[in-house]
């Protein structure tokens, strides 16, 4: 990751949402942690090497190689690297009805987030967490608020209240496998580096279903991943970072859920490999069916991907944008200059997609419009893309907006582009149009180079 008392009845989401809003602390003053925001992206990662696994892990309570049921349980754990509870060695914890809070400093913000140290609930080596209505917060910097880390250890979590107040403190994570499904809860960040779903270095599987996700800090996504994770039916808000940020080969799904970030200078959904040594590989894939995704700040696209291959699928999503970007591919601080440019494969079906598309010389657009679909704007305007391809299928149609300039066209495609702009294509690689001049319902031209 980058330095990127019973409360059984009545929990419903609205009710969450509002306790996360009222109840939640505001950082405490002073400069903000080191971080990039102004500069639209991550900080800079930790070293990419080994990072020692804890001996042991201390916590108040420490279920291990055993079955515990509790109800109405109230915990602390005051001192730094010190979780409130620890589910180990295939031992099985089931909590209901409970509170529990944390107040110590992690000695480590990598072990943290790589291993769960200082975590509020750790599961780890095979240990089985089932958490129901629990009120946590932490508040140690790099104190995750659920943290399941290695292949075998799972936690199951519904109508629960996570309250992660320092930098580095997720308020929920897997690594190294782990896995953890949370129904019906609320999730808020207050710190920097603190994305609230998250996964770190090996990965983890995450689903979300019914939950309100917020993040409030400097570079602090709503959804980090360099795993798999899936969110449903969700709202989520992040005023400080990204709404999501895929690393590496790794994954994000959005089924129905309302999506938004506002910081300036920077984007709604983030593509990247850092080279950390924290996700391999370099081709990301979100994937949005239903909902809302917007991005309401200023000075960056709804989506931006550099230095990886990013396949971006898009199916009757409502997508906002301040001014108009819709998209950005480039080269960054990330990687080889040169070799860093962002190359993207959108697919959109049952569609609407408005804005423009843009990229840089090292970078490539390709863009599918399927089932009905439609794009109302501009690809490639600047006419510095690597590569910039569009297909439409026979349903689909794209109203060119402005100046376009395309690598390659085909003429089944050519025949759905209609409106007032100009699209320039490249008739060496598109032998189909023959090099011809043709004019667009509307108004426009479709013209070779």
């Amino acid at each position: 990751m980058k330095r990127m008392g019973s409360k059984r009845a009545g929990w419903g989401l609205g009710l969450l949402c509002m306790g996360l809003i009222l109840g939640a602390q505001e950082p405490p003053p002073g400069p903000p942690p080191e971080g990039r925001a102004g500069q639209g992206l991550p900080p800079m990662p930790p070293p990419g090497g080994p990072v020692q696994e804890p001996t042991s892990f201390q916590a108040t309570l420490t279920v291990a190689s055993r079955k515990e049921v509790l109800k109405d349980w109230t915990g602390t754990a005051e001192q730094k690297d010190t979780s409130g509870i620890l589910v180990a060695d295939k031992g099985e914890l089931v909590l209901r009805d409970s509170s529990l809070s944390t107040r110590g400093d992690s000695s480590s913000l990598e072990a943290s987030s790589f291993f769960g140290l200082n975590a509020g609930v750790l599961v780890t080596t095979g240990g089985l967490a089932h958490i129901e209505h629990l009120d946590l917060l932490t508040e140690g910097t790099g104190a995750n608020g659920i943290f399941v880390q290695g292949k075998g250890s799972k936690a199951t979590v519904s109508r629960c209240r996570i309250r992660d107040l320092a930098q580095g403190g997720h308020a929920v994570m897997c690594t190294r496998e782990g896995e953890l499904e949370i129904t019906s809860s609320g999730m808020i960040t207050l710190g920097a580096n603190s994305g609230a779903v998250a996964t770190d270095r090996g990965g983890g599987r995450i689903r979300v279903t019914d939950c309100v996700v917020e993040t409030r800090g400097t570079d602090s996504p709503a959804v980090y991943s360099t795993g798999d994770i899936e969110l449903r039916g969700s709202r989520l808000n992040a005023t400080g970072a990204e709404a999501a940020v895929i690393e590496g080969s790794n994954l994000i799904r959005l089924q129905d859920c309302d999506t938004t970030s506002s910081v300036m200078g920077k984007w709604g959904v983030m593509l990247y490999q850092s080279f950390s040594g924290d996700a391999e590989g370099s081709d990301g894939r979100f994937i949005a069916r239903g909902g809302r995704l917007v991005y309401a700040g200023q000075g960056g696209p709804l989506f931006f991907v550099t230095n990886a291959r990013g396949f971006i699928e898009l199916q009757g999503v409502h997508l906002e944008t301040k001014d108009g970007w819709l998209l950005k591919a480039a080269g960054s601080r990330w990687g080889r200059s040169g070799a860093n440019g962002g190359h993207v494969v959108l697919t959109a079906s049952r569609q609407k997609l408005q804005g423009r598309l843009t990229a840089d010389g090292v970078s490539s657009l390709e863009l599918s419009l399927k089932e009905g679909s439609m794009l109302q704007g501009s690809l490639n305007a600047e006419h510095t893309a690597r590569q910039s391809v569009i297909r439409l299928d026979a349903g689909s149609r794209w109203e060119a907006v402005g100046e376009s300039w395309l690598t390659s066209l085909d003429a089944e495609s050519a025949a759905r582009i209609e409106g007032k702009g100009t699209v320039h294509y490249r008739a060496s690689a598109s032998p189909s149009l023959g090099g011809r001049t043709l004019a667009l319902k509307g108004g426009g031209q479709l013209l070779p180079y």
